[in-house]
């Protein structure tokens, strides 16, 4: 495909000395589009001035990040641009080992053995010191800010969800986050390095162990709320990440549930930014699922 092509040669034009016999498309997400080279390298591209900003926070976190946490992550060997023909910076990493969990078949894998492995990583995550980031510049949310941020992302999205869903759910949507940002537990966090996108797309398993093989995509990672990163999985995953996490955060589910319910508000956010028809489409199906209308 033409998109293809020209990562090749925005490789090429950076890494002359590297011999590609084979490119391979991985995908588009919402920040960045990724090729497979050689069936082990794994290049990604951001699609937007924010994103490459947020890989310089990555380029220069990950690195202090390994050594603390039990499960491999990226590690950006090729870094390069902008390049004649693309604006900004692009990475490269030797792919990790595995399937992301999302592609795998649900009877294939064992919740908790991946439960286990996953609280083990992101108490290691959250032990890690938050100077680490902030030297870094990633964002810092302390919890009042970090409250206001996701009731402002409700007052955001509000609009479309009445005109697209009905005056029912929209007044539903709205409760939920004013009980929210009134709650008091909200705030009771000490902010954390935190993933911040911590879900089935970015956990690597082996298919033939079952074992969670690495972790992906640390592009929103930010300084905030531990929970966030419980809120992206199934009960039962979370269950066996709690039981492995072990640190005293009595309110560390309740606020995870809350959070879990922000991911369809995402959605819609951005794709109604981008004018993305099935983003955006996609975000008011679950959000109409979990309001019950």
């Amino acid at each position: 495909m033409e998109e293809t092509v020209r990562f090749r040669q925005l490789i090429e034009a950076a890494f002359p000395e590297l011999d590609i016999r084979s490119i391979v498309f991985l995908g588009a997400g919402w920040d960045s589009t990724t090729v497979l080279v050689n069936g082990e390298l794994v290049f990604r591209f951001p699609r937007r001035a924010d994103v490459a900003r947020a890989i310089e926070v990555e380029r220069c976190l990950l690195p202090s990040l390994t050594p603390r946490l039990p499960l491999p992550i990226p590690r950006f060997d090729f870094v390069a641009g902008p390049l004649p023909g693309y604006p900004w910076r692009f990475v490269g990493y030797r792919a990790l080992p595995g399937r992301p969990m999302a592609d795998m078949p649900a009877s294939s894998l064992c919740l908790e053995q991946i439960g286990r492995a996953l609280g083990a990583f992101v108490r290691a995550l959250h032990d890690a010191p938050v100077e680490l980031a902030d030297r870094c510049a990633a964002v810092f949310y302390a919890p009042e800010a970090w409250v206001e941020r996701h009731w402002q992302l409700a007052q955001d999205t509000l609009p479309i969800v009445e005109r697209a869903l009905g005056e029912e759910p929209a007044r539903r949507l709205q409760a939920f986050w004013a009980e929210y940002r009134n709650d008091p537990r909200s705030r009771r966090f000490t902010p954390a390095i935190v993933h911040a996108d911590l879900n089935p797309d970015h956990v690597l398993i082996d298919p033939a162990t079952g074992e969670v093989t690495g972790v992906i995509d640390f592009g929103d990672a930010c300084i905030g709320d531990p929970a966030i990163d419980f809120a992206g999985f199934p009960e039962e995953i979370v269950a066996a990440m709690l039981a492995t996490y072990g640190r005293d955060d009595p309110g560390l589910l309740h606020r995870s549930q809350a959070l879990a319910r922000a991911i369809p508000l995402h959605a819609i956010h951005f794709g109604a930014l981008v004018r993305d028809e099935t983003i955006l489409s996609a975000g008011l199906a679950e959000l109409a699922l979990q309001l019950g209308g």
